[in-house]
């Protein structure tokens, strides 16, 4: 269990990373204050910062308390960056375009495994 914790732990700092990395690399390109600036922060580096706190609230979240709907959204979420992760790529691709599928897939694979992981009851509990 503490393997897995510390595996979304670090999916989500990588995350965060590939967030900071997507909004250094487009801020030159596409300026903030201007419509194509907003528009590409709010498309590209808004879903790579908000997604990481979904992870966090499944990972703190007391059991019974909506950890649950958390690992369900964050799951769902997760798939649908690994999809458009892997429809963003191509040959010669950027980098950060080459390491968003695997970060989305690590943070697939780690909630997947959370989820798994919790609700199975403990090893020397009964169920009743």
């Amino acid at each position: 269990m503490r393997a897995l914790r510390a595996t979304v732990r670090v999916a989500v700092l990588l995350c965060l990373a590939a967030a900071v990395v997507s909004l250094l690399a487009l801020g030159g390109e596409y300026p903030g204050d201007t419509p194509a600036g907003r528009r590409i922060a709010v498309s590209e580096v808004l879903p790579l910062a908000l997604l990481p706190w979904v992870h966090l609230a499944a990972l703190e979240l007391p059991p019974g308390r909506g950890t649950g709907a958390a690992l369900v959204v964050a799951a769902l979420s997760d798939g649908a960056l690994l999809l458009r992760s892997f429809r963003a790529l191509q040959a010669g691709a950027a980098p950060l375009a080459l390491a968003l599928p695997f970060i989305a897939a690590l943070l697939l694979a780690s909630v997947l495994g959370l989820a798994w992981r919790t609700r199975r009851p403990a090893r020397g509990a009964r169920a009743n």
